[in-house]
C-alpha cells in the first residue's frame, strides 16, 4: 500500500466502512452532465452530502434505506456499489509483482458487507458462501474449470447478465470480473482482472460464468489506485422511458439531464423542433424532476 495522500474517494469510503448503515455509491452519467447528477443527488438525498465527482461518474454516501431514492435517480445510468478503494505502489518494471500485489489486495479485502447489501438490494436467492463441497458439485455440474478466469471486457449488449433475483436458493453465485485501467503500467487489464478473478474464485468458493453471471465485480485501475465495484443495475437506467432505439435516439438520461439545464417552470411551454421519436416530450411526460 502507498503512503501517499488519500485520495477524496478513499476518504469517502473509509467515512462509510466505520458505519455499518452506511455504504459508498458509484453511479455513471453522461459525460458533461455530472452537476446536473449532483444537483439531483443533492434534491433527493441531502442537500448536505458529500460528493466525489470524476469524469462521467459520481460518488457518494448514502444508507440502506435511502437506496429507494438513489434508483429514482434519473440523471445517471448505472449503480454500483463500492466494495473497497486502496493505493499501490507498483515497480512500473515487473509484471508478476505487480499483479501479485492484486493478489495479496483481495486476500485483505473484506467485501461481506458489500456483499450483504447487495444480495439485499437485486434479491438474489442463492449462496453467497458456499461450502467446499457445494463448489465441487456446483462446478462439476457446471463443467467449469478455473481456467475460465480470463474475460475481462464488457460485452455490449441491452442486459448485463442475468437478473440476479431469478435465482434459487441453493445456486451459488455466478460472477465474472471486469477491468478498467487508465495510465502506464507493467500489466495489461486482462492481466489484472484474470488475476483478481482467480483470487476470489480461491477465496469465496464462486462460480466463474463470463455471459449468465448474477455478480460483475468491475475493477477500476487509475494510476496507482485500485476501487473494486459492485454492479446494481442489470440495465442501464437510460431506457426507462424508451422501448424502442433508433439510430437517433436520444438516452432519457440526456434528455432529463437537457431538461434541467433549461430549468423549466409550471405552465411553460417546451418544443421540440427537432422532434423524432419523441425521447424529450416523453420525459418532460414522465416528469423532469
Amino acid at each position: 500500500m502507498s503512503t501517499e495522500e488519500e485520495s477524496d474517494l478513499r476518504k469517502l469510503f473509509v467515512e462509510s466502512s466505520e458505519n455499518d448503515n452506511v455504504y459508498t455509491i458509484a453511479t455513471t452519467i453522461d459525460t458533461g452532465f455530472e452537476w446536473q447528477a449532483v444537483d439531483e443527488c443533492r434534491e433527493k438525498l441531502d442537500k448536505n452530502i458529500k460528493i466525489v465527482k470524476e469524469r462521467g461518474k459520481i460518488f457518494f454516501n448514502t444508507s440502506r434505506d435511502q437506496f429507494a431514492q438513489v434508483i429514482d435517480m434519473r440523471s445517471i445510468d448505472n449503480i454500483f456499489i463500492v466494495a473497497d478503494v486502496r493505493k499501490f505502489q507498483f515497480t512500473g518494471t515487473s509484471k508478476d509483482d505487480d499483479l501479485q500485489l492484486f493478489k495479496d489486495a483481495v486476500d485483505s479485502m473484506k467485501l461481506e458487507k458489500a456483499l450483504n447489501v447487495w444480495k439485499q438490494i437485486t434479491g438474489f436467492q442463492g449462496k453467497l458462501y458456499p461450502t467446499a463441497e457445494e463448489y465441487n458439485a456446483a462446478e462439476k455440474d457446471c463443467k467449469l474449470s478455473n481456467t475460465n478466469v480470463t474475460v475481462t471486457t464488457a460485452t455490449k449488449g441491452r442486459k448485463r447478465g442475468q437478473d440476479p433475483s431469478d435465482t434459487r436458493e441453493d445456486e451459488i453465485l455466478r460472477y465474472r470480473v471486469t477491468c478498467e485501467r487508465t495510465g502506464k503500467h507493467t500489466f495489461e487489464s486482462s492481466d489484472a482482472a484474470r488475476v483478481i478473478g482467480g483470487q476470489l474464485q480461491d477465496k469465496h468458493l464462486w462460480l466463474v460464468d463470463l455471459t449468465t453471471y448474477y455478480l460483475e465485480v468491475v475493477c477500476k485501475v487509475t494510476n496507482d489506485e485500485l476501487v473494486t465495484q459492485l454492479r446494481v443495475t442489470h440495465e442501464s437506467k437510460h431506457r426507462r422511458n424508451i422501448t424502442n432505439f433508433g439510430p437517433t435516439t436520444l438516452r432519457a438520461t440526456v434528455c432529463y439531464n437537457l431538461l434541467r439545464l433549461a430549468h423549466p417552470k409550471p405552465g411553460d411551454v417546451i418544443i421540440d423542433p427537432m422532434c423524432g421519436g419523441g425521447s424529450i416530450p416523453i420525459t418532460c411526460l414522465y416528469g423532469s424532476k
